[in-house]
């Protein structure tokens, strides 16, 4: 639209540039007065055609909340096209015109203030609403991996792998549903029946550049029949405790990738004593206690307060409270 380009950053810095010129040779051609005079006429005349442009877009949307801070604009005409109505000004008068010119510099300079607010209050609702909704996408793929385990036996410390590859276990005549719950059995001590499992695969972990073969360092279990009295219920608790100890497999609740790297950052936290402890549950439920006998602290899809959303700490946040 023609006021909206007359007014651009490049109009203003053509302004400057006049107005060094006037006060450096306080003289002024009669046809930079005629030019700036119909400058003048065609802004006031795009104006009051337009219409002050600040309308509020009616549509599909969040209603605004009340108290909100923003300014409702719709009705009312922007500080530009008030100064452009009311404009006084003689065109043999440069004093008049330099007024006149200055008042719509000053009207447009609170527009913009304006508009920026306006931008900064939809980005804040627009980023508070991206949050909301992947905090509750997160927690929807977190109960999708209800009933999964990643069963791993590290190297780390010298100790020897009790996870075999699938070349073993296919040499060896071993389905992997049997080889993990021979495992699950002298690790946790609880028979877990055949038909309770819905899927069992090795989860390969590749060298950089995916080249050369694949290391097998977990298996990853899913566990359908999660009933009351099953033997998921109660292998529930016995991943709580710990199981046997001196058996070098884990079994851990499948988590987000979002919470997995909660879960890092928390065991980064214990190794510097910032913490007591960590726990993850079958819910993919995350959260630590600073000592022994403090509280449990949540960080995954938790209310701050009764009536707000719930939120999923991002890593930074985590960090950002030990500070």
């Amino acid at each position: 639209m023609f006021s909206e380009f007359l007014l651009c950053n490049g109009f203003f810095i053509f302004l400057c540039c006049i107005f060094c010129l006037i006060f450096a040779k306080m003289s002024v051609d009669k046809k930079v007065l005629k030019d700036l005079m119909s400058i003048l006429t065609q802004l006031t005349e795009a104006s009051s055609e337009e219409g002050d442009g600040f309308q509020e877009k009616k549509g599909r949307g969040r209603p605004r909340k009340k108290g909100d801070g923003s300014k409702a604009r719709e009705g009312s005409s922007s500080a530009l096209s008030n100064a452009l109505a009311n404009i006084k000004v003689d065109g043999d008068d440069i004093n008049s015109v330099l007024q006149a010119l200055l008042a719509i510099m000053a009207a447009h300079a609170e527009d913009q203030k304006v508009v920026k607010e306006e931008q900064d209050r939809r980005m804040n609702e627009l980023e508070e609403r991206v949050r909301e909704q992947e905090d509750h996408l997160d927690e929807v793929h977190q109960r999708g991996l209800k009933g999964n385990l990643m069963v791993s036996s590290p190297t780390n410390g010298g100790k020897t792998s009790l996870l075999k590859s699938p070349e073993e276990l296919e040499a060896a005549g071993v389905s992997v549903t049997d080889h993990v719950r021979e495992l699950i059995k002298a690790k946790y001590d609880v028979e877990l029946p055949a038909e309770d499992i819905q899927a069992c695969h090795h989860v390969p972990s590749w060298p950089k550049g995916r080249r050369g073969k694949p290391e097998f360092r977990s298996i990853v279990l899913r566990i359908w029949n999660r009933r009351a009295g099953s033997a998921w219920s109660v292998l529930i608790g016995k991943i709580m405790s710990g199981g046997n100890r001196a058996t070098n497999v884990f079994a851990n609740f499948q988590l987000t990738k979002r919470r997995s790297d909660l879960v890092y950052n928390l065991r980064k936290l214990k190794e510097a004593k910032k913490i007591s402890k960590f726990y993850t549950n079958e819910n993919g439920q995350v959260c630590y206690r600073i000592s022994e006998n403090s509280s449990k602290v949540k960080i995954t899809f938790f209310s701050t307060k009764k009536d707000s959303n719930p939120t999923t700490l991002s890593v930074a946040e985590l960090l950002e409270s030990f500070k």
